[in-house]
């Protein structure tokens, strides 16, 4: 695994569990399946140094409230009327309830929502619900989920049929049942109608089970994307498309590309 990670040049984490289940499904499809012992062991020791390397950033920027004001304001902004195919007078969504879902191990996002006093939050609404999901798990947990979560792989369920546990041992499907927050996020889905904001996330398919359910729920209203430059956005609505069975479905629900949805530099 580490030779194909070196001749890859990757430069991400998400990459790492790209590789691995492309090697996954190479040993599923040859005759030497018991090399998935090795591979299982290699990405356990990728996780722990994964681990080790967040543990070490230093992230103590983010609990300085002029860098939070920067962001705070486009994490609770109120659900723009037109970001819905709805006539305006006809559907509006509430926005006083916040699902932060993060896929980042660290504090960060905490952080940044902590730092600033609750008074803050009154000038954009009164009672502000927020709460913060960690769906992978954060680094002060002795287990983080790393791994793939692609179950509609086209050789996925030749992997199932394969009766081998050992291909399951890093599905992240398989280890979001080691925690509440998978099913806290169903709850959420299923309480009523929201819209979805992508901000950072690489809407990669290592968590592709997960956001086909987020995004095409039928509670799910509209898709806003904020992104670094224009270029980057046009590439998101790409990743994000492949995490839908209905094309038109998607294009429905992505709303369109706005200036004002640039995400600030530090």
């Amino acid at each position: 695994m580490f030779t194909n990670i070196l001749e890859s040049s990757t430069h991400s984490w998400i990459d790492i569990e790209a590789i691995y289940f492309k090697l996954l499904k190479d040993l599923f499809k040859s005759e030497i399946r018991e090399s998935i012992v090795k591979l299982n062991r290699d990405l356990v020791y990728l996780t722990q140094l994964l681990k080790d390397y967040l543990t070490q950033l230093d992230i103590s920027k983010t609990t300085d409230k002029t860098v939070s004001q920067k962001y705070i304001k486009q994490f609770i902004s109120p659900i723009v009327p037109t970001d819905v195919i709805y006539p305006v007078n006809e559907h509006i969504i509430k926005s006083d309830r916040y699902y932060f879902l993060n896929f980042n191990y660290t504090k960060t996002l905490s952080n940044i929502l902590l730092s600033l006093p609750d008074e803050y939050f009154k000038n954009y609404g009164n009672d502000i619900d927020a709460f913060v999901s960690y769906i992978h798990g954060d680094i002060d947990r002795e287990e983080i989920v790393f791994g793939y979560g692609d179950e509609m792989d086209k050789d996925y369920k030749g992997i199932e049929d394969l009766n081998d546990n050992r291909f399951f041992e890093n599905i992240k499907s398989f280890k979001y049942n080691k925690a509440y927050e998978y099913r806290d996020l169903l709850r959420f889905l299923n309480s009523g109608e929201y819209q979805v904001v992508i901000y950072g996330h690489s809407c990669g398919l290592s968590d592709r089970l997960l956001l086909n359910e987020v995004f095409e729920h039928d509670n799910c209203k509209s898709i806003k994307i904020y992104y670094y430059d224009e270029a980057e956005f046009t590439t998101k609505t790409m990743d994000i498309s492949r995490h839908f069975n209905s094309n038109q479905l998607m294009r429905q629900k992505i709303v369109e590309f706005n200036e004002e949805n640039n995400i600030p530099q530090t």
